[in-house]
């Protein structure tokens, strides 16, 4: 009877790490939507390991909702994929969240990837209203106003559970004009300008402090590196327009769509005051994977 007993508790063992087998047919966001093979007894909270086609266990994920075979989980641990199954790991009403087991050789990879949110790469693209004062000493000041047109490429790395540090590389094309005295002819007053193409590179942190499903809001700021690929002025000597570093403050709102994010933002760019003062606030467009 005892060895009954004991041959009754392995198969039942057994059973509950083969049963709830399920297949994840879509993540969005730290949501992860599962089909299970078959109508399970699930109880709100229980926990699955997630496993990759080589049987790797890289994730974990909590039941939150559940309707005939389809669940949504919510991945507490690593990551989630489109095609990985799912092993029953806890029952969820007294379990603690467990530690998901990783092998030693896939130790490593799963602790790379065991950062919420996920890292995440997109573009940029904006237009700027720009302003520019030159001192043109006794002389008086040539007030110009124009555009700057922003491109960038980007890449959002995840500190803390709504912080990213966003590194970003690309191009600023800043072109302003106005009346001012000409170099080539200070003792007239005519139309001026100057047209700048920097190559940009860019260190911010952006912090989500308002979320929601589909939407939420954020701050961001950090420091630019401007540095002149091309140059034209007749009004600032060429020579004196050099690489800068400048401050970027602003904020934004992300739409979070199946797989994918559209930000909006605004910012300012601080650039560092001197004979000649610019100003720039830029409306940005965005794409994130």
């Amino acid at each position: 009877m005892k060895y009954f007993s004991i041959l009754i508790s392995l198969l039942l063992f057994s059973f509950s790490f083969s049963a709830h087998a399920g297949k994840v047919m879509k993540v969005n966001g730290s949501k992860v939507y599962i089909m299970f093979d078959q109508e399970e007894p699930f109880t709100t909270n229980d926990y699955f390991i997630l496993n990759n086609a080589e049987g790797k266990k890289l994730g974990l994920v909590q039941i939150k909702k559940f309707k005939g075979r389809k669940a949504i989980g919510l991945l507490k641990k690593g990551k989630a994929d489109k095609g990985y199954t799912t092993t029953f790991k806890a029952a969820g009403k007294k379990a603690k969240a467990p530690s998901v087991v990783a092998d030693d050789e896939s130790a490593e990879e799963d602790d790379s990837s065991s950062q919420y949110p996920r890292s995440r790469v997109g573009v940029l693209a904006g237009y700027g209203m720009a302003s520019q004062d030159v001192d043109q000493g006794t002389l008086g000041q040539s007030s110009q106003s124009g555009s700057s047109i922003a491109l960038r490429g980007l890449y959002d790395y995840p500190l803390f559970q709504s912080v990213y540090f966003r590194g970003m590389l690309g191009a600023e094309f800043f072109s302003v004009t106005g009346d001012g005295r000409p170099l080539s002819n200070l003792s007239v007053v005519t139309s001026t300008g100057t047209d700048i193409t920097y190559l940009t590179m860019d260190a911010l942190f952006h912090w989500s402090f308002s979320k929601g499903k589909s939407s939420s809001f954020y701050l961001l700021g950090g420091l630019g590196i401007l540095y002149p690929m091309s140059k034209s002025s007749d009004i600032i000597i060429e020579d004196s327009i050099d690489s800068l570093a400048i401050g970027e403050f602003g904020g934004g709102m992300e739409f979070h769509l199946n797989g994918y994010t559209l930000p909006f933002e605004i910012a300012y760019y601080y650039f560092p005051s001197g004979d000649v003062t610019t100003n720039v606030i830029s409306l940005k467009l965005g794409l994130l994977f």
